[in-house]
């Protein structure tokens, strides 16, 4: 059955969609601007991309250790790990992202929100990783 089909994700769709497209553009970003740990940069993932799992799928996986809430990429830089969270522009934490984010700063993390690629190219600089983006002259 299609998620759209369903009433609990209708109204989600179109805000899933635009997440989604931030964060394939921050993957993409990703794969051709920042180096990979070998090479002087961080060590990053995506947690759990795909949205809309059937019951026995998210069943599953919580069964193996996966908690709501956690972040869309983990990463590890310098030591530190910082766990950051696509949104579109309007979009909100729900109450598990945000205890879960609460968690990681508990533990000496960090964690982000950002809601565009801008955002995410941003944060990189302010957090000191590397890119090969040519520099404006």
């Amino acid at each position: 059955m299609p998620i759209t089909s369903s009433p609990s994700h209708r109204n989600m769709a179109p805000r899933r969609s635009e997440e989604q497209a931030i964060q394939r553009a921050c993957v993409e970003w990703l794969r051709h601007c920042v180096p990979s740990a070998r090479n002087g940069g961080p060590v990053i993932t995506a947690v759990n991309p795909v949205p809309g799992k059937s019951p026995a799928v998210a069943g599953m996986s919580k069964a193996m250790g996966m908690r709501a809430g956690a972040p869309d990429f983990v990463m590890c830089w310098k030591g530190r790990f910082i766990g950051i969270e696509m949104k579109p522009p309007k979009g909100v934490l729900t109450p598990e992202q945000k205890v879960f984010h609460q968690d990681i700063t508990l533990a000496g993390g960090l964690v982000h929100t950002v809601r565009s690629l801008d955002e995410f190219r941003d944060l990189f600089a302010v957090l000191g990783v590397p890119t090969r983006e040519a520099k404006a002259a």
